[in-house]
């Protein structure tokens, strides 16, 4: 029972997360609910979009735009099939799926509202969630979906122990008044991922004089985007399709940072980098272009993790190595760091189905936050879920940095054969994110039939590469269900 100064709504669906994964949740619980049920809809942000509305406004997508999508609702933006769509673009696309994807429900969006914890009583679930004044709100609906995807936070500008320096975060629009600072100092990006690579591209698009310095981390591999998503009539004879490069990966991933599967995309000219000897990959897009540009703009590439920046008037960068070992770079004074680092955090995870089925929790199951809420929540609704549940396979976000993506692609496939397969084919048809799509009909069939073959082999890998299941904890703590002496189902 909630208590009686909490307001309570009723409902016949809770989805928690109104972002990219709440959203593929919402279209595929429209196809079952009935015309004019009520879904309430809880998220701490403002509006939808979840983690982009606070993104950096140069941001644009990987993938061409029509391949990001809520389900089977395509774009209405009037632009060419390969165009990246722009943060206001992402957010437009975004903010009408509720409009057009759940027209005959009634959508109830309680934003400014963070999940807190739930039960179950009386066969339906209590939701409690509280604003940030701490008023307590009760949802009390038939089924509760938690999809928060992959539940982003934004960094904040990297600290810094030294006065002589400029800190910023990615998203500061103050990046912008840097670049165009007249000064000789430096403009030192954190980071060699897909948000490090947009920032230099940024400023490069700004004009700006000053030289660009990146400190690279590990540095990062990338897709060509011109090989995964070539344009024109390359689509009908060249270019990687992903289900292709999945099954590569499986085939030759033998454990380790997967040197095999690196080399196979490097020697075709699949995948690339702009500072040499990288040592992490996580599934970003670069264009030949783009990193022919950055390559040229880049003065210094200073190789390590940043520490600090200490010294007043002889400021100097702490950097770690690879080998742990630390050294010191110097800075000009005036210098301004912009934080592009990791934005991506290894959340506490939960069962895919709990509560006698009453809850679901899609996660990572397809490793991409929208594809695993779409197919978990048709699962769901078609009583699929339940005899598989215990069974889903989950990304290890803590394995060695190159093992990270050759195991996540283990689970993709591992966690998609169990999946896909207990749907009807038209559920599998009508989703519009399957990156395959890109390519003709006739040009897919065989990769498909490639990986129905090999599903002995990947589910063989997947036992030894890929064993950590979401089945495997309790909920996690401070999210889990009070409701007392009842099992996660599928379990």
């Amino acid at each position: 029972m909630t208590d009686q100064s909490t307001k309570e709504l009723d409902c016949a669906l809770c989805i928690v997360g109104a972002g990219y994964a709440g959203l593929n949740a919402l279209n595929a619980a429209a196809k079952y609910l009935p015309a004019g049920a009520r879904v309430v809809v809880l998220d701490r942000n403002a509006t939808w979009g979840g983690q982009w509305i606070d993104q950096y406004r140069f941001v644009r997508l990987h993938q061409p735009h029509r391949l990001f999508v809520a389900g089977d609702q395509p774009w209405a933006l009037d632009a060419p099939p390969e165009h990246l769509a722009t943060h206001g673009e992402i957010l437009d696309y975004l903010t009408s799926v509720p409009r057009i994807s759940a027209a005959e429900l009634e959508v109830d969006a309680r934003f400014g509202h963070e999940y807190r914890s739930h039960s179950v009583d009386r066969g339906r679930v209590l939701v409690r969630a509280r604003d940030a004044e701490g008023r307590a709100l009760g949802v009390r609906a038939d089924r509760l979906l938690i999809a928060k995807g992959f539940d982003i936070t934004i960094r904040p500008p990297f600290p810094i122990a030294s006065d002589a320096v400029e800190s910023l975060s990615v998203t500061d629009p103050r990046v912008a008044d840097a670049a165009a600072a007249a000064t000789p100092a430096p403009l030192v990006v954190i980071g060699s991922g897909k948000t490090a690579m947009d920032c230099v591209l940024h400023l490069v698009g700004l004009g700006t004089r000053r030289p660009i310095h990146v400190v690279t981390g590990r540095g990062s591999y990338f897709m060509v985007r011109d090989t995964c998503f070539p344009t024109g009539w390359r689509r009908h004879v060249s270019g990687l399709m992903s289900n292709t490069s999945f099954l590569e990966t499986a085939r030759l991933y033998e454990g380790g940072e997967g040197a095999a599967v690196y080399r196979w995309h490097l020697e075709r000219g699949y995948m690339h980098s702009v500072f040499p000897d990288p040592g992490s990959y996580m599934l970003g897009q670069l264009s030949t272009a783009e990193r022919t540009t950055i390559a040229a703009a880049v003065a210094a590439a200073h190789r390590g993790h940043l520490v600090d920046v200490v010294g007043e008037r002889r400021p100097r960068m702490v950097l770690r190595c690879r080998d742990g070992e630390l050294r010191e770079v110097p800075v000009a004074p005036g210098a301004t760091f912009i934080n592009c680092t990791n934005h991506l955090e290894d959340r506490p995870h939960r069962p895919v189905l709990t509560d006698g089925g009453l809850v679901c929790a899609p996660q990572l199951a397809l490793v991409f936050s929208g594809s695993s809420a779409y197919f978990a929540t048709h699962l769901w609704y078609r009583d699929e879920l339940g005899s598989l549940a215990g069974e889903l396979r989950r990304p290890d976000w803590n394995a060695a940095p190159l093992a990270i993506a050759p195991r996540a692609t283990l689970v993709l496939l591992a966690n998609m054969l169990r999946m896909i397969p207990r749907l009807p084919r038209r559920i599998a048809a009508a989703y519009l994110g399957d990156f395959n799509l890109w390519y003709p009909p006739h040009r897919r069939i065989r990769p498909i039939l490639r990986l129905l073959a090999a599903r002995s082999m990947i589910e063989a890998k997947a036992a030894r590469w890929a064993t950590l299941r979401y089945s495997d904890v309790p909920a996690a703590q401070g999210e889990q269900s009070r409701s007392p002496g009842i099992a996660p189902s599928g379990a």
